[in-house]
């Protein structure tokens, strides 16, 4: 797996997106895409960009991995203390 982390301020090293190997990660200074096996742009982030994030090559993906929940730092997932399941209903 691939996994995309900011690497900037409160946000740093937080695990924002996570790709599987035969997708082509491409960062820029103004956006990052992503591609498929076959180079076809299947994901376009505006606001991730080769000035704020970092891509890591051969993570091994949590079985509950969702996108902020985790730092990605020296190889490991740690989960963000805090963090709030915004699938949850906080409803009452």
């Amino acid at each position: 797996m691939q996994v995309i982390t900011w690497n900037f301020g409160d946000n740093d090293g937080v695990a924002i997106y996570l790709f599987e190997d035969e997708k082509e990660i491409i960062r820029t200074e103004e956006k990052t895409t992503i591609n498929d096996a076959n180079g076809n742009p299947e994901l376009i982030i505006s606001d991730v960009n080769i000035n704020n994030s970092n891509v890591i090559q051969n993570a091994i993906e949590p079985e509950d991995y969702y996108g902020y929940k985790y730092t990605y730092i020296n190889d490991t997932f740690t989960p963000v203390p805090g963090w709030v399941d915004p699938r949850l209903d906080t409803e009452e």
